[in-house]
C-alpha cells in the first residue's frame, strides 16, 4: 500500500552523528517494539476494507506544465534580465559612487557573460583573440556542463564559432560543442513537458498519495519568504522538499492512517533514528502520532500540555535543522551543540508557527475532524468563547515574538543568520494564515503573493 511504500522510501534521510544525550523533544511512550523485516508490514487484506478519512483537499491550482515553464522562460531570459537592469541603472545614477560600481558591474558582466564575450567577439571581426573562451572550459579542455542552459550564449557563440581560420582550435571545438547542444536544445523544446522530468513529478507521489495535498508552488513560496537571498537557491530548493515531504506526512497522520497503522509507521521513523537530521524527523512523527491518539480517543489537553507538543508538530524544527547545516557551514563540534545553543529560538519560532497555523485553520480543520488546537483547547480549559481564546492566542504571540528580539540582541556571537531564517519562518507563517489556511487551502490572496513573488515579480 502507499503508506508502507512511502514509509520504507523515506527512512534514507541525510546523515551526521547525533551526540548521546541529545534534547529530546517528544516523549516515547508505548511504542512497540518489532523486528525488522516486519517493520510497516501493514498491507493486509484486511486493510482493503478500511474506510478512511478524506480532507477533500482541492487540487493543486498550479498546472505542473505551467511550473515548468517557468523554469525555461528563467534560463533563456536571464541574460536579458541582467543587461536591461543595468542598462535601467545606467540611466537612473547620478551619483559618482553609483556611477563607478556600475561600470565595475557592466565590465563584470561582460568579463564572464558567455553572450557579452561572443557578441563582442562578432562585432570587433576578429580583433579579440579566440582564447578570451578559455574561461568558460574546463581542466580536460572541454565546454563547461552550465553553458548548456544558456541559450542566448550558445546561440551567439554558434555565429561567432563561424569567424574562425586556420590553426584556431578554440573555434573549432566551440562550433561542435554549440551545434551539438543547439541541436539537442531545439529538440528538447519541441517535445511535450512530460519529458521535463524534474524531481517532484518524478517521484509520484502527488499521484500516488491522492488523499494528500500537492502543494509544490506554496512550499517553494515558504522557502523564498524563509531565505530569499539569491546566492542561498540551493537551500531554498532542499526546504522545499522538506516542506513538500512534511505536508505529505501530516496529511498521512491527520486524514489516512488508522491508529495501528501510524504506530507501525512511527516506529519505522524511529528506527532511523541515528542523526541530528533523523533524530528531528522521529520526533515530527512521534509528535503527529500523539495528536493522532488525542483524536481517537477524543482527548483534549489543557493549552499547557497541547503547546508542549504542538510546537514540534508545528515541523518548525525539522525545517531548521536542515537550514542549519546550509547558512552555517558548521565544524562538527559545532554541530554537536546545536540543539544546546539554538533551542530557545527554535523553540519560540515553532511556536508562532503553531499558533499563527491555529488562527488561520483550526475552524477549518475541526469541521473536515481533527484534534483540538490551541483555540479550543484554551476554551475548553477557561469556559470562554472563540473571540476571547483567539484574542489570547494573538497575545501569546506577540509576547513570543519579544523573546526572540530580546534572543537575538542578547546572543550576539551566535549564527545572525540562522537567527533571521527562524525567525523569518516564523513570519512566513502569519503570512500564509494571514486569512485563512493559505497553505491547504490554496486561497486567493495566497495565489496572489505566488504570483506576485515568482511569476511576476517587480
Amino acid at each position: 500500500m502507499a503508506l508502507t511504500h512511502f514509509a520504507t522510501s523515506f527512512c534514507t534521510l541525510p546523515t551526521l552523528k547525533l551526540r548521546n544525550g541529545s534534547y529530546t523533544p517528544v516523549s516515547s511512550k508505548n511504542y512497540r517494539s518489532l523486528p525488522p523485516k516486519v517493520r510497516c508490514m501493514v498491507a493486509t487484506e484486511a486493510s482493503d476494507q478500511i474506510v478512511r478519512r478524506s480532507a477533500n483537499y482541492q487540487s493543486s491550482t498550479w498546472e505542473y506544465d505551467f511550473v515548468q515553464s517557468l523554469t525555461r522562460r528563467a534560463i533563456h531570459s536571464k541574460n536579458q534580465k541582467a543587461g536591461g537592469r543595468d542598462k535601467h541603472e545606467a540611466g537612473e545614477c547620478i551619483e559618482t559612487l553609483d556611477q563607478l560600481e556600475l561600470i565595475d558591474t557592466l565590465q563584470d558582466l561582460t568579463a564572464h557573460d558567455l553572450y557579452a564575450i561572443a557578441l563582442n567577439f562578432d562585432f570587433k571581426q576578429h580583433e579579440v583573440p579566440e582564447e578570451v573562451f578559455n574561461q568558460f572550459m574546463d581542466e580536460q579542455g572541454n565546454f563547461r556542463a552550465w553553458l548548456h542552459d544558456d541559450l542566448k550564449g550558445m546561440l551567439y557563440l554558434y555565429e561567432a564559432s563561424h569567424l574562425l581560420v586556420e590553426g584556431e582550435s578554440i573555434l573549432d571545438d566551440a562550433r561542435d560543442f554549440t551545434a551539438k547542444n543547439l541541436e539537442n536544445m531545439s529538440r528538447s523544446a519541441t517535445l511535450p513537458n512530460i519529458f521535463q522530468n524534474w524531481w517532484w513529478k518524478s517521484t509520484g507521489l502527488g499521484e500516488k498519495l491522492d488523499f494528500a495535498r500537492d502543494r509544490l508552488m506554496e512550499n517553494f513560496f515558504w522557502t523564498v519568504g524563509i531565505i530569499f537571498e539569491p546566492q542561498c537557491s540551493n537551500c531554498r530548493r532542499i526546504l522545499a522538499k522538506v516542506h513538500s515531504f512534511i505536508t505529505i506526512i501530516d496529511d498521512v497522520y491527520d486524514v489516512y492512517g488508522t491508529l495501528d497503522e501510524l504506530e507501525l509507521f512511527t516506529d519505522a521513523i524511529v528506527r532511523e533514528n541515528n542523526t541530528m537530521v533523523t533524530f528531528q524527523w522521529a520526533g515530527l512523527c512521534k509528535s503527529y502520532l500523539v495528536e493522532a491518539k488525542w483524536y481517537y480517543i477524543g482527548y483534549t489537553p489543557s493549552l499547557r500540555e497541547y503547546l508542549d507538543n504542538a510546537w514540534v508538530s508545528s515541523s518548525a524544527p525539522v525545517i531548521l535543522v536542515h537550514a542549519y547545516f546550509y547558512v552555517s557551514s558548521p565544524t562538527a563540534e559545532e554541530a554537536s551543540h546545536f540543539i544546546e545553543e539554538y533551542l530557545d529560538i527554535i523553540r519560540w519560532s515553532s511556536m508562532i508557527i503553531r499558533l499563527a497555523d491555529d488562527l488561520g485553520t483550526s475552524s477549518y480543520e475541526l469541521k473536515r475532524g481533527d484534534v483540538s488546537k490551541s483555540i479550543q483547547c484554551y476554551m475548553y480549559e477557561t469556559e470562554v468563547f472563540e473571540e476571547k481564546a483567539r484574542d489570547h492566542v494573538k497575545i501569546l504571540i506577540g509576547n513570543t515574538w519579544k523573546k526572540i528580539n530580546d534572543y537575538r540582541f542578547a546572543n550576539p556571537r551566535t549564527s545572525q543568520t540562522f537567527i533571521g531564517v527562524a525567525m523569518n519562518l516564523a513570519r512566513m507563517a502569519q503570512c500564509m494564515y494571514q486569512y485563512g489556511d493559505g497553505h491547504g487551502v490554496g486561497d486567493l490572496e495566497t495565489k496572489d503573493r505566488v504570483k506576485s513573488i515568482l511569476i511576476k515579480p517587480l
